[in-house]
């Protein structure tokens, strides 16, 4: 991923936000996928993640790793999956 994408979508590029989503989408959701077992769940997941990561883009340190920002927030909603 282009950091240059990263950086229009924390600055509220919807454009550069769907590009992010098409490149984390079936990472994210196998990764759910494998942990939750659920395609529901997993599904649900998947959209949640990617609102969080919309709602909290601009927090982002995108000088790190790419990837945090769509794979912390997977990890963490699982956990409210009963």
């Amino acid at each position: 991923m282009d950091k240059a994408v990263l950086i229009r979508m924390r600055d509220g590029d919807r454009e550069a936000f769907r590009a992010v989503i098409t490149e984390f989408q079936q990472p994210v959701y196998s990764f759910v996928l494998k942990t939750l077992a659920s395609q529901d769940d997993a599904r649900d997941i998947l959209q949640e993640t990617f609102i969080r990561v919309w709602q909290n883009r601009s927090k982002y340190n995108l000088w790190g790793h790419y990837r945090r920002p769509c794979t912390d927030p997977p990890s963490d909603l699982g956990h409210d999956i009963p």
